[in-house]
């Protein structure tokens, strides 16, 4: 049997505009993720690409 993984889907530059918005009056992450509708490992794993420190699987 195989497992389905989860897959990812990326976010739009629309909602990278709004996390940029909420980052800069210190919203948390998680605050951040349901306001999008995403899960929180969404915003943190596209921060960590943004910023370089994404290290794949």
């Amino acid at each position: 049997m195989r497992k389905h993984m989860n897959q990812y889907k990326q976010l739009t530059e629309g909602q990278r505009y709004q996390i940029s918005a909420l980052l800069k009056v210190e919203t948390p992450q998680k605050d951040i993720a349901l306001i999008l509708g995403v899960s929180p490992s969404t915003i943190s794993r596209d921060l960590n690409v943004i910023q370089g420190t994404w290290i794949p699987p």
